[in-house]
């Protein structure tokens, strides 16, 4: 009997060890910590003087990409952001929330209907990246603009010609593209080289009028490009080429007023250095 107590007092004893120990090695698990990323919202709007309304471009972007960010609609976003504006009679107008773009910001055009001095504030509530880690929110310092009641004068575009013109139409002219080139998208959408599809009911440009010359427009050109005209808004893109002429062909080499350039067939890629085929030499 005396042995059997012994034993169960030893295995009693051995129980409560392992319980101890394993207890300690349990409390020295470290566990995952929480961490708060800061945050940092800012806010714009331009010009900060306009006529009653003329439009406001207000923006609120982050000061640091969402870590998660992606090209395209891939990846993650800060969500939930809001602009706030207010206007002289201290009316508030709220926009948002919004998802954020792939760079971290929104943007808007606000057009003021009385006069006066309003301030515009970014919020960002804050947002879960993952089970433990958080970005905390901020708000961004006021910003102000006027409104007065007389229109701001804005930048005049050149006229129209009146007589024969000539290529190009620079992009600065913005009402040339659509009225004048009549150039186009097609039915797709631009992409790089792809300039539009077409069909049976599409192959004809509905804006604007062609042109009635009768000389040639291009002696030698090197890509597709221009003002698109149509339903892209002119001010905003004015090159649909697979290349770009002030990347790929400046500073251009002129020897003895022969201009020589290398060709470019698809988006920065060279037709290669070391093949002579590819070298054009043009003596005007």
């Amino acid at each position: 009997m005396k042995n059997i107590k012994r034993i169960k007092s030893k295995i009693a004893i051995a129980v409560l060890v392992i319980m101890f120990a394993t207890g300690t090695l349990m409390t020295a698990i470290p566990t995952a910590k929480t961490i708060d990323f800061p945050t940092y919202i800012i806010a714009n709007a331009g010009p900060d003087l306009v006529g009653v309304s003329q439009p406001v471009y207000i923006n609120a972007f982050m000061t640091k990409p969402n870590q998660g960010a992606a090209m395209g609609t891939a990846g993650s976003r800060y969500e939930d952001l809001s602009i706030v504006i207010t206007d002289p009679n201290g009316k508030k107008e709220t926009f948002g929330p919004k998802q954020a773009d792939s760079t971290g910001g929104i943007f808007m055009t606000y057009y003021p209907t009385i006069t006066g001095n309003f301030t515009v504030q970014a919020f960002y509530p804050g947002q879960n990246i993952t089970n433990t880690d958080r970005y905390l929110g901020s708000e961004s310092s006021l910003v102000t603009f006027t409104v007065q009641q007389d229109p701001i004068a804005t930048t005049g575009q050149n006229p129209l010609p009146t007589e024969y013109w000539s290529r190009p139409i620079y992009s600065t002219n913005f009402d040339w593209g659509a009225q004048l080139g009549s150039n186009w998208w097609g039915l797709g959408g631009p992409s790089f080289s792809i300039t539009g599809g077409y069909d049976t009911q599409g192959n004809v440009q509905p804006y604007g009028q062609a042109p009635k010359s009768s000389h040639i427009l291009w002696t030698k050109p090197t890509s597709f490009g221009g003002q698109q005209g149509g339903e892209i808004a002119s001010d905003q893109e004015s090159q649909f080429t697979s290349t770009s002429i002030m990347k790929n062909h400046f500073n251009p080499i002129i020897i003895y007023g022969v201009l020589i350039y290398q060709e470019w067939p698809t988006a920065n890629n060279p037709s290669g250095l070391d093949n002579p085929l590819m070298w054009k030499a043009i003596d005007p």
